[in-house]
């Protein structure tokens, strides 16, 4: 009975922990992403939050890569649209229907878990892919320095296995990770 309390309260523990992973302003999401050539580093900086998400992003490639962005309200709310790549220059591309490779929409997230699927365009493209929801997994991420463990909501679509795991918060559905075409992973959240 005890080990079945202690299980019980570690699983309602550990549902919150990604309820603690609160991006503000000021923060920097760093990747690790796949180039043709080596891994590279990518930064994703909030310089606002809200209303409009204002981010500045710069790869560390030989080139160099960096832009800025805003992410409109109703991108954030309910854009469908998903570019897994950064364009190759950009300063303050408004974004009012589609979301670059470090978030998905709020209604994307509530679709999946609400309805086990979401409708997305990926790439541009005006095909629509469905995305099913697999699991909800653990996925370690530093943040503030220390390692925890945040709780990803992991989906596939394709035939060719593509996989994606979004952080689980309605309030910030960051794209931890891609396995595509394009591949990244959330290493550490400054």
């Amino acid at each position: 009975m005890k080990k079945l309390l202690t299980l019980g309260i570690f699983l309602c523990l550990g549902s919150t922990l990604f309820s603690q992973v609160t991006v503000k302003a000021g923060n920097t999401l760093v990747y690790k992403v796949n180039e043709y050539d080596a891994p590279v580093e990518q930064t994703v900086t909030f310089e606002s939050i809200t209303p409009d998400i204002k981010v500045s992003w710069l790869k560390k490639n030989k080139y160099n890569d960096k832009g800025t962005l805003v992410v409109k309200p109703q991108a954030k709310e309910s854009a469908i649209n998903l570019v897994f790549n950064f364009p190759i220059s950009s300063n303050n591309d408004e974004l009012y229907d589609v979301l670059l490779g470090f978030m998905v929409s709020k209604k994307i997230l509530s679709d999946l878990k609400t309805n086990k699927k979401a409708i997305v365009r990926l790439d541009c493209s005006l095909k629509s892919e469905e995305l099913t929801y697999k699991s909800i997994q653990p996925i370690n991420v530093i943040i503030g320095g220390k390692t925890q463990t945040v709780n990803c909501v992991n989906v596939g679509w394709g035939t060719f296995g593509d996989e994606m795991w979004i952080l689980d918060n309605a309030d910030m559905p960051i794209i931890v990770k891609l396995s595509a075409i394009t591949k990244f992973e959330l290493t550490e959240i400054k």
